[in-house]
């Protein structure tokens, strides 16, 4: 009862928290939101309390049948029209924030899912509803496309490839975040884009550290979701 206490009151915290941060203006704002998704979305997992001790040690089980065989013209069109469905539901949720301020980066951090089931039905397909999405995005957003590219989007193809080609949940949360955490180096010393300034305040190996810490939080927390949704997903669009 009272870790069940603590888990709720601890969710409340963190919504609480993302709600107050629609008041911070500028980068701040966007690193906040993203730290309380990582945050909630652990609480989501610690909640389910699992049981099995090996639960990380197992694959991520997609029953539908991937789409393997593309080399039939009906391979191909299945494969383009899945990938230009999914390319849609990113580019959406993805720009979510630009309609809708405020819910919108709420709403944002789900571009995520999309490509990791686009990816997790094939490779090809992830890659393909990727560039798609983030071309879609950049006549709305272009600094968004670079977000799309080198965090949500990357995430999810990484973890969706892995899926696909059978790794263990403990693999995929390694890769994704190492995944992650390229791509928030890459935005800050190429794009200029600085997850929340600690570089310039903590320092390059503290705030890295932090940042890598964050990465293996927010990937499992993404790994944990996927397979709790992707099967059920799929089933229901295809």
């Amino acid at each position: 009862m009272r870790k069940n206490f603590f888990l709720k009151m601890l969710l409340l915290a963190l919504v609480a928290a993302w709600l107050l941060s629609f008041k911070i203006k500028g980068s701040s704002h966007l690193t906040l939101n993203f730290a309380v998704w990582g945050g909630t979305l652990l609480v989501l997992l610690l909640a389910t309390k699992q049981k099995d001790r090996k639960y990380w040690r197992k694959t991520v089980s997609v029953t539908v049948p991937k789409l393997r065989k593309t080399s039939t013209a009906d391979g191909w069109v299945k494969m383009a029209t899945m990938g230009g469905m999914l390319s849609a539901l990113t580019f959406g949720l993805q720009i979510s924030y630009v309609f809708f301020p405020g819910p919108g980066y709420f709403i944002s951090a789900f571009s995520t899912l999309p490509v990791a089931i686009a990816a997790s039905l094939n490779p090809a397909n992830g890659v393909f509803t990727l560039l798609v999405a983030a071309a879609l995005v950049l006549f709305v957003q272009p600094v968004s496309t670079l977000i799309l590219l080198f965090n949500t989007g990357l995430l999810g193809l990484i973890i969706g490839c892995g899926i696909y080609y059978g790794f263990a949940k403990r693999i995929l949360v390694l890769f994704g975040a190492l995944g992650l955490f390229t791509g928030i180096v890459t935005l800050t010393f190429i794009a200029g884009i600085e997850f929340s300034g600690m570089i310039a305040q903590q320092g390059l190996i503290l705030a890295n550290s932090f940042i890598f810490l964050f990465c293996l939080v927010y990937s499992s927390a993404w790994v944990f979701l996927i397979d709790m949704t992707c099967n059920r997903i799929l089933k229901s669009i295809m």
